[in-house]
C-alpha cells in the first residue's frame, strides 16, 4: 500500500488529479451545506447541512494529508522545503492550513457559550437532601 502510494505521489499527472478530486468535494460538500442553509428562510435542511459540513471535513483532510505526505516526502528526498512540493503547491498547503484554522474559529464563533464556572447553588429555602438546609462553611453540626 505503502508503494503504490509512493507512485501516487511520485507522478506528477496523477498527484494534480488527486488535489483537483479532493478540491472538488471539498466544493460539493460546499453546495450542499449551503443549499441547506439557504433553500428555507429562516431555517435549515438538518440532513443536508450535516452531510455538506462532514464533506466538506472529509474532503479537507485528506487533502491535507495528501499535500503534508508529499511535502513531507520531498523534503526527505532533499529537497529545499520550499520546493518540497510540486510547482505551486506550497501555497496549497498554507492555503489548506489556513482554511483550516479558518473553520476551527468558524465554529468557535457559532457554538453557544458556556460558562466557565458553574453557577453557585441556590442557598435561599430548601435545598440539601430531604429538604434540609446545607450548613454553612466551618459551622458546627448540632
Amino acid at each position: 500500500m505503502v508503494n503504490t502510494a509512493r507512485r501516487l505521489i511520485q507522478s506528477p499527472h496523477v498527484f494534480d488529479q488527486v488535489v483537483v478530486t479532493l478540491s472538488g468535494i471539498i466544493v460539493f460538500g460546499a453546495y450542499v451545506t449551503a443549499y441547506a442553509y439557504v433553500s428555507e428562510p429562516l431555517s435549515k435542511i438538518e440532513p443536508s447541512a450535516t452531510i455538506g459540513q462532514s464533506t466538506v471535513l472529509a474532503g479537507w483532510l485528506v487533502l491535507v494529508a495528501v499535500l503534508f505526505a508529499e511535502f513531507a516526502y520531498g523534503v526527505r528526498n532533499g529537497r529545499p522545503w520550499d520546493r518540497a512540493l510540486p510547482e505551486g503547491y506550497v501555497g496549497s498547503l498554507a492555503a489548506a492550513l489556513a482554511f483550516g484554522v479558518a473553520w476551527l474559529v468558524d465554529t468557535q464563533y457559532w457554538t453557544p457559550r458556556r460558562p466557565l464556572h458553574p453557577s453557585p447553588p441556590d442557598r435561599g429555602g430548601g435545598g440539601g437532601r430531604h429538604g434540609q438546609r446545607p450548613a454553612a462553611c466551618g459551622s458546627a453540626q448540632r
